[in-house]
């Protein structure tokens, strides 16, 4: 069962105090300044994924 993570890289400022201090990974990174932050914070790891399977790489 998901936890109610808040969204958006104005509301991850806090975010580990608040629910742990067990090792976390942010999932749904948009931007590289959110990737900066999550690592600001203290995130063990991003996830990032693309789920249009929008092929980045021109093929």
């Amino acid at each position: 069962m998901p936890l109610p993570f808040p969204s958006g890289g104005k509301e991850m400022d806090g975010l580990p105090e608040k629910m742990t201090e067990l090792p976390f990974i942010l999932k749904g990174m948009m931007t590289a300044r959110e990737a900066e932050m999550a690592v600001e914070i203290g995130a063990a790891g991003i996830v990032v994924s693309n789920h249009d399977h929008v092929h980045t790489n021109g093929r």
